[in-house]
């Protein structure tokens, strides 16, 4: 065998590698990607050390540019997806850091896996410990724990009503609102809201506001296990640009 021919061998499979990592990597990134769940807080529907394939393509891949070691979001934009998160979908989506009501943070190299349980634009409510949305009549999540936790002193078992934001609205900076809404502000303005003597709010203490539009959309997620699962009912709401896709395969 002649030297170029090695040569012209070796490219040829360098360039198959490279295509194939390449292949991969779209796919992963833009398509699927499969995931081992480690917790039981989507239980009993999805249970440790199952698998889970999410479909990246339904709700459209993120493209972002946020350092990988980032808890503080970057600038993201989604692709054209061909369905919208819908009320019962298993979602898979980035960690909110357990930063409480208060804060929200990003991370890019941490995942949950959970239900969407109310939508942008739908009045979320707790009551009795099972989960209803105003003017929908479907069982929201999983019912079966839900009256289980009826019984429990371990979980929360009345919230709000809570009017999820879409991205667009318009809201009046009041103290009601911000008691409600206040780490949502701070999280699209990229600053603190304080309230002054004269009753008035002020993005870092000098710029009056007196309204909010919102950027994004907002989910309430919530595990299947209700007495045992970290979810919007502990760390609040779930920005939209935060959403990986949606979980098609349970193995």
């Amino acid at each position: 065998m002649t030297k170029d021919r090695i040569i012209n061998i070796c490219l040829t499979v360098a360039l198959i590698i490279s295509l194939g990592w390449s292949a991969r990597n779209y796919l992963k990134y833009n398509v699927i990607m499969s995931y081992k769940v480690p917790t039981e807080s989507m239980s009993p529907t999805i249970n440790p050390g199952n698998r889970i394939i999410v479909n990246r393509l339904a709700y459209g891949a993120r493209l972002f540019n946020t350092p990988y070691d980032s808890v503080k979001c970057g600038s993201i934009t989604r692709k054209n997806g061909y369905s919208e998160p819908k009320r019962g979908d298993i979602v898979v989506f980035n960690q909110t850091c357990f930063l409480g009501w208060d804060t929200i943070a990003f991370d890019i190299m941490k995942y949950f896996v959970k239900r969407c349980v109310a939508l942008p634009g739908d009045t979320f409510e707790i009551k009795n410990a099972h989960y209803f949305v105003c003017g929908i009549s479907d069982t929201l999540g999983f019912k079966p724990a839900q009256d289980l936790a009826v019984y429990s002193d371990c979980c929360m078992k009345n919230f709000g009503p809570l009017y999820l934001p879409k991205k667009g609205d318009t809201l009046k900076i009041t103290s009601e609102n911000i008691s409600l809404y206040r780490k949502i502000f701070e999280w699209e303005k990229g600053g603190k809201i304080i309230q002054k003597d004269d009753g008035n709010f002020y993005l870092d203490g000098d710029s009056l506001i007196t309204f909010h539009v919102m950027r994004d959309s907002y989910y309430f997620m919530a595990g299947d296990n209700v007495l045992n699962s970290l979810d919007s009912r502990f760390w609040g709401l779930v920005p939209e640009e935060f959403i990986v896709g949606r979980v098609d395969l349970i193995y």
